[in-house]
């Protein structure tokens, strides 16, 4: 991953970057959540045994667990998982199954319903580490993964002692239909917070903290699909469906769809990796089988009133962008292409470099005030937008040529619009009190 010419291309840009506000910050003000953790995040759903340190550096990742439990207990994040809980399952005329809107949804019973069952499903839910062994193997790259209990290599190494308290009931017919997941996370996450962080400034770590409250909800998202014992019962083959039909052009991915809805992006590190936690950025490709649907694409951000940008010659870069296609080693590209980047399509890929500022921000209990004063006055959540940043914007056609362009300070961000449109169109925030 380390060698993805976008990832070397975007990390070239180093004092953009920094005059941007997207590295290193002086002076950034420590966090301030005073909310409880959440049950669902409590160290007794910590696996212990091997390889698993957790108990030693538990106080250590509070302030990501404290941004995590606010996602799924705060009036105005909760929506996402309500969605899940209540909406209709549905075919589109493409066969594809999604989430479609109802109206107990809205209703104070189902937001209440929705934190009962989350509560109830931190009585069987399990959370540990990828143990070190298999860091290099498909599963120990992953920024998290969730199955079904026992479906890990790994665990064939835990004893029953190891593993957080099941109550006997949850084994019983009246729960025989639900899976009962783990979340497993990276290895590196736990590296960090044993020792690692000792290296770290206070930006990286700000960004670590981030990136394991958003990979935690992330996983979760899926733990809790796999919760509500519904796929069984509503013949659509135990898969997980589209979480709303504006996202059926893509692959069915729960937890990249809360990552969108909340964050209004899908956030990476420039170099992919925990263990050297450089700028966050967030991309978004496009594909488009015919020139016309590229073109389009580019005009509308090239073009766009006030947004001055520059073409940067792709012959002063290293050599490789004519083979550079979108894909996975930027966390959420395989959801935006999901047909795979194939050199056969026309693709525009927008990168926007994440300012620290706004990720400070979730950490802040005085700018979770401002998010809950907006929710009563106006019923209201979006997603907050980036603010004047660096960003670059990549095209290719079929025939292999390429343009980059930048835009420095600039606060361009389309992709934020349509998650804006999407939850307005379906009436998300629209909660009855």
């Amino acid at each position: 991953m380390a060698n993805d010419w976008m990832h070397q291309t975007v990390a070239q840009f180093e004092t953009a970057l920094f005059a941007n506000g997207s590295l290193e910050v002086d002076g950034l003000p420590g966090p301030t959540l005073t909310n409880e953790i959440h049950p669902l995040f409590a160290i007794n759903r910590w696996a212990q045994g091997y390889d698993q340190y957790t108990k030693y550096f538990y106080h250590r990742m509070q302030p990501a667990l404290q941004l995590a439990s606010l996602m799924i207990t705060e009036s105005c994040t909760l929506p996402w998982f309500t969605h899940v809980s209540f909406g209709q399952r549905k075919y589109d005329s493409t066969g594809k199954v999604h989430i479609a809107p109802t109206r107990h949804e809205h209703k104070p019973e189902g937001r209440h319903e929705t934190r009962m069952r989350l509560e109830k499903l931190s009585r069987i839910l399990i959370i540990m580490f990828i143990p070190r062994k298999y860091r290099k193997t498909n599963d120990g790259t992953s920024w998290g993964i969730t199955w079904p209990h026992s479906s890990f290599p790994w665990f064939r190494y835990f004893s029953r002692s190891d593993l957080p308290h099941i109550p006997s009931k949850y084994y019983g017919p009246e729960y025989g239909k639900r899976d009962m997941a783990i979340i497993t996370l990276n290895s590196d996450f736990q590296d960090f917070f044993y020792d690692g962080y000792q290296h770290f400034t206070p930006s990286m770590t700000y960004r670590v903290w981030f990136m394991f409250a958003s990979t935690l909800v992330h996983e979760l998202a899926h733990a809790y699909y796999y919760w509500l014992g519904r796929s069984p019962s509503e013949r659509f083959h135990g898969k997980e469906p589209y979480w709303s039909k504006h996202d059926n052009d893509k692959e069915s991915e729960l937890g990249f769809s809360w990552e969108s809805v909340t964050w209004g992006r899908i956030p990476n590190p420039i170099n992919d990796t925990i263990r050297d936690c450089h700028a966050l950025v967030s991309i978004k490709s496009e594909a488009f089988y015919y020139p016309a649907g590229r073109q389009k694409a580019l005009r509308s951000l090239i073009n766009h009133h006030g947004v001055k940008f520059t073409r940067i010659p792709l012959d002063e870069l290293q050599h490789g962008y004519r083979s550079w296609l979108p894909s996975a080693a930027w966390r959420g590209n395989q959801w935006f292409v999901a047909d795979r980047a194939r050199p056969d399509m026309n693709y525009v890929s927008v990168i926007h470099a994440i300012p620290m500022w706004w990720i400070a921000h979730w950490f802040s209990g005085e700018e979770w005030n401002k998010k809950r004063r907006t929710w009563r006055q106006k019923n209201k959540y979006s997603p907050p937008p980036l603010g004047p940043t660096f960003m670059l914007i990549y095209e290719r056609n079929t025939r292999g040529q390429c343009s980059l362009h930048v835009a420095v300070n600039q606060s361009l961000d389309p992709y934020l619009q349509d998650i804006k449109w999407q939850t307005a169109e379906m009436g998300l925030y629209d909660c009855e009190h």
